[in-house]
């Protein structure tokens, strides 16, 4: 793996762990729009599709790894390099590229998640999770309406 390829990577991770933040925001927006009280995080753990929090952690591991390695077989000035080609990506796809928390395509993102949790209950006999999941639905089909509909 050459230099560039590590700063390539780095970018990569950056833009998934941007993603994935910014996911996660939309979560807490969402959960706390949906929930009858608006301190803490609301239904945000109980949105959040399951993907991501195990991309979340992949995310966590690849980039000490991919520094590691830089450091270690180019030195401690390419694993500097690569880190900040990771904080810089990570900063400017967040605040340029992607589209706001509670905008239609999180909104739909997560509503996707719920549904197909839901049906997932039903199909295994669970019927309290599928109830509560049922519920949340109807929160979020309520309170969300207008991104749900419309625009593909």
């Amino acid at each position: 793996m050459t230099e560039f390829a590590i700063y390539g990577a780095a970018a990569v991770l950056a833009v998934v762990f941007s993603y994935l933040l910014k996911l996660n925001e939309a979560c807490l927006v969402v959960g706390k729009s949906i929930s009858e009280v608006k301190t803490g995080t609301g239904f945000q753990d109980a949105i959040t599709p399951p993907l991501s929090v195990n991309l979340r952690i992949a995310i966590f591991i690849g980039i000490p790894l991919l520094l590691g390695y830089a450091a270690y077989g180019f030195g401690w000035g390419t694993a500097g390099i690569a880190f900040g080609v990771f904080m810089l990506v990570l900063i400017l796809v967040g605040a340029v590229l992607l589209p706001g928390s509670d905008s239609r395509h999180f909104v739909r993102l997560i509503y996707g998640s719920m549904v197909r949790r839901y049906a997932d209950f039903e199909k295994d006999g669970d019927r309290l999770r599928s109830a509560a999941m049922k519920d949340m639905i109807g929160r979020v089909e309520s309170q969300y309406a207008d991104k749900l509909v419309g625009q593909t």
